[in-house]
């Protein structure tokens, strides 16, 4: 499942936040059992072909054999459009 809302703050930034999660019922013990994300990010367009964008992440997994793993990561992009 995925879930998320988006605001269109002006006419150059919008934002958006979201969660989203996976569970599995296979039992692999080198398999996860369940995985979840949330993130925010922003949005700026200083004029027509450039958007500029940064979003933090965080998210964590869960393996069959309970081991664990946390994830926060930023990312940042340009886009360019032709």
């Amino acid at each position: 499942f995925q879930i998320g809302l988006t605001y269109q703050l002006n006419d150059r930034l919008r934002s958006s936040i979201g969660y989203g999660g996976l569970i599995y019922e296979d039992n692999n013990e080198k398999s996860n059992k369940k995985l979840q994300q949330g993130w925010i990010n922003m949005m700026y367009k200083p004029f027509k072909p450039i958007t500029m964008g940064v979003e933090y992440v965080q998210g964590e997994r869960q393996t069959f054999d309970d081991q664990q793993g946390d994830d926060q990561r930023v990312e940042m992009m340009v886009k360019y459009d032709f």
